[in-house]
């Protein structure tokens, strides 16, 4: 394989969700040294591109070689570098989904089955379900919920022995409960949940918290 072979993966792998947070920070640079890469390669591609019309290398050898492969190499390295530049721009501008999954295959199940998700809950709340999981799957990561409590979601951690968990609001007193699904969970220097790094999360169930 080519040792540019990884740039032909698409672009919304979990590796890129992981690393969206760190893109953001550095998008900018990123861009502008792809940008530069490109002018690079481009000029040089010209300059070969002379040297072979200029008659410089008629002969066999290295060199003639060497102006023969060069000039389409650069071309090859040119269109994959705007291809990064390409893939950079669409995770920062649009950015990865958050990865989603259940505890358990019943959950799954109730989920994804219409019928089962009304019987279980009925056809208020499970109107209310369908629309905060659409919500949580068109979400790059936790912190497109961020202020805590701004609505319609009203996503906020919970505390006591739900620590660690969060909820988003459903019909009144019921809560949908995740919690990140990371190995460590991903904090700022002062303790606190990075909403920012949560880009995957796992679905408990529907609860009342204030039981």
């Amino acid at each position: 394989m080519s040792g540019f072979g990884f740039l032909g993966r698409p672009p919304f792998l979990p590796l890129s969700r992981a690393v969206v947070a760190f893109l953001s920070d550095f998008a900018e640079p990123i861009k502008a040294a792809a940008a530069a890469l490109i002018v690079t390669a481009s000029i040089a591609c010209l300059q070969w591109g002379q040297v072979k019309a200029s008659g410089a290398f008629v002969s066999g050898g290295s060199f003639a070689v060497m102006a023969l492969i060069m000039p389409r190499f650069l071309v090859f390295v040119n269109l994959r570098l705007i291809l990064l530049t390409y893939w950079v721009n669409m995770i920062l501008d649009k950015g990865a989904a958050l990865d989603i999954v259940f505890k358990n295959t019943k959950l799954t199940n109730e989920f994804n089955e219409g019928k089962r998700l009304e019987k279980t809950h009925g056809a208020l709340r499970a109107k209310k379900i369908r629309a905060r999981m659409k919500a949580l799957r068109a979400a790059s990561c936790l912190h497109d919920f961020w202020p805590p409590y701004a609505g319609p979601e009203r996503c906020h951690e919970l505390t006591g022995n739900r620590k660690g968990q969060l909820s988003v609001d459903l019909d009144h007193p019921y809560r949908l409960i995740f919690e990140p699904d990371h190995k460590p969970v991903p904090v700022k220097p002062d303790g606190g949940l990075d909403w920012k790094l949560v880009v995957a999360i796992v679905v408990l169930g529907v609860e009342d918290t204030h039981e």
